[in-house]
This record gives structure tokens, sequence and C-alpha cells, in this order.
């Protein structure tokens, strides 16, 4: 019984700890590590963006990963709806997975979407009703780095500016 028991928790544990945060990637991967773990080939290697496509429930998506210094911040879905109802099956399939979610207000007034959190992550579903919804995966813990590359980019826009003169 001691054994079980032991087995138990050690068979937790390792669940626990090799959770992944979308799909079968966790977040702070490099490209590599991203690349050697799916199954797919990707269709676009650029940049700070790697993209696959793919069928997802039978419905064909486009795998959107995006990363900051070579570290994985945010990972997406990308699909086309047919109708309102097609985008209904996301939303209930994430409320069953997540709970109930959180409508986003301060969002664009001309568009909406919902909100979750887990303890990593902040998932977004943006229904695009008659055109590609999206349902965003971003980290909590990387976060920093889109303020890193925001300061940066600032910094580089106003010794730029400073050059002119």
């Amino acid at each position: 019984m001691k054994k079980l028991i032991i087995f138990i928790s050690v068979l937790l544990i390792t669940t626990i700890t090799s959770a992944s945060d979308f799909r079968e990637v966790s977040w702070g991967m490099s490209k590599l590590e991203v690349l050697s773990t799916e199954d797919l080939n990707p269709i676009s290697f650029k940049g700070s963006y790697v993209i696959y496509e793919t069928y997802v429930i039978g419905k064909k998506m486009m795998i959107i990963y995006e990363f900051l210094y070579n570290n994985l911040i945010k990972a997406s879905y990308s699909f086309k709806n047919k109708d309102k109802s097609e985008y209904e099956k996301f939303h209930d399939i994430l409320t069953e997975k997540y709970g109930s979610p959180v409508f986003d207000m301060d969002y664009n007034p001309l568009d909406y979407k919902y909100k979750w959190e887990t303890s990593e992550s902040r998932i977004f579903f943006r229904p695009g009703k008659d055109r590609t919804s999206r349902i965003d995966y971003e980290s909590k813990e990387y976060e920093y780095l889109r303020e890193k590359k925001k300061y940066s980019q600032e910094s580089i826009d106003e010794t730029e500016i400073a050059d002119n003169f």
C-alpha cells in the first residue's frame, strides 16, 4: 500500500511539472524546442513566428507560435468561420475546459473577446463572426519580454529621431 501511494505521488508530481501550456509546448521554449515537439511541418518559419496548418476538431486551422528573444510567449489558433454556430462551438469547448469566461469590455467596441485565465496563461477568444476567429494563449510569466521589446523599440525610435537633428 505504501508503494502504491509513493507511485501515485510521483506520477502526480511528474504530471504537474510536465504539464504543457499549449498543445505539447510550454512557455519559454525556444523555436528549436517547439519545432522538435510538433509533429507537423511548419508552413512558415520567419522572424518571431513559426506557423503550422492542421485540423483541430475537424476544422482547418493555422497554429501560430510567437517568440521574443527566442522564448515562446504566445500561441494561437486561427480559423475561418462559416457561421455563428461554428464559433459558438469553440466558445463552449473553452468554457468547458476553463470555466466561465470574463467578457472584456476594454477591447475594440466593434469586436469583442472572451477571456479565461489559468495560473500560467491568459486565453483570449476573438470570435470573428463572418471572418477569421482567433484563440490566443499568452504567457503570464514571459509578459515582461513584451515590455522589454516595447521599451527597447522606444529607445531605438528616440535614437533615430535624435540622429536626424
